[in-house]
């Protein structure tokens, strides 16, 4: 049976759930794609495509209107990189007609409960003819894009990583992301003890070493709100790396 922890009419679930959720039938003007099977074929068809390095590291899979809507995301890690960065893939499905099934991908991706996709790459396709296949060509796709565009990831990260900070830069970036609800109270100490003694090195006092402290701070937030908190950090990171940080701090 589907989970019924429940949170702003979304009930997170797992594969074995997904199976249990009826399939609607098939109609002249449409083409119903089960729940689990647009899950398991995105996680063979992203694995074959990006390679051997890379392997799945956190999934997760959400539902509304009794199952009708599927919401989720699968994140993957390259084995070849020592640097903390994933490709994350999300998804959406429905059997009420509601929506498009869809992908979004990209280095930052956020899928919300009420199933509007925000990230670099997206595409989209109606529940009709032969659905399942035109929804695998658009994985494809999207995965191929999505691997062009990590250069731009890579001169992100260096962009970080050339922005030196001092604590007093670094802890009123922290108010400013606590103010936006980008970081909740329970997340402050955390950023602030990785800051100033990282669990892992990050080298010297750069944006990157901030925004990896942040990161870690966010491995609690909830399934529901974890890529949204994600997006927000490296949108308000990346619009002051370019600025001398200590006048963005005190503006």
């Amino acid at each position: 049976m589907v989970n019924q922890a429940t949170l702003m009419g979304v009930s997170e679930t797992t594969r074995v759930g997904l199976v249990d959720i009826p399939l609607p039938k098939k109609t002249r003007t449409y083409t119903p794609l089960a729940h689990h099977d647009l899950v398991n074929f995105t996680q063979e068809m992203t694995e074959k495509l990006l390679g051997s390095n890379w392997s799945l590291s956190k999934e997760h899979y959400g539902t509304a209107r009794d199952g009708k809507q599927l919401f989720g995301y699968h994140s993957y890690e390259n084995a070849n990189t020592v640097e903390d960065t994933h490709m994350t893939l999300g998804f959406r499905n429905s059997y009420d007609k509601s929506m498009s099934a869809g992908f979004v991908m990209g280095e930052r991706v956020l899928v919300c409960s009420n199933m509007m996709f925000m990230g670099q790459i997206k595409r989209m396709r109606k529940h009709t003819g032969e659905a399942g296949k035109a929804i695998r060509h658009l994985l494809y796709d999207i995965i191929d894009e999505a691997q062009d565009k990590r250069m731009d990831i890579k001169r992100e990260i260096e962009d970080f990583k050339a922005c030196n900070i001092e604590d007093v830069d670094a802890f009123a970036l922290l108010g400013r992301l606590f103010g936006n609800d980008i970081l909740t109270p329970r997340n402050l100490p955390v950023v602030k003890n990785e800051w100033l003694k990282p669990s892992n090195d990050h080298g010297e006092k750069t944006l990157w070493r901030f925004y990896q402290a942040c990161t870690e701070a966010l491995k609690a937030a909830s399934p529901q709100t974890i890529m949204q908190r994600h997006t927000g950090l490296h949108d308000a990171l990346n619009g002051c790396k370019f600025e001398k940080i200590s006048q963005f701090a005190q503006s």
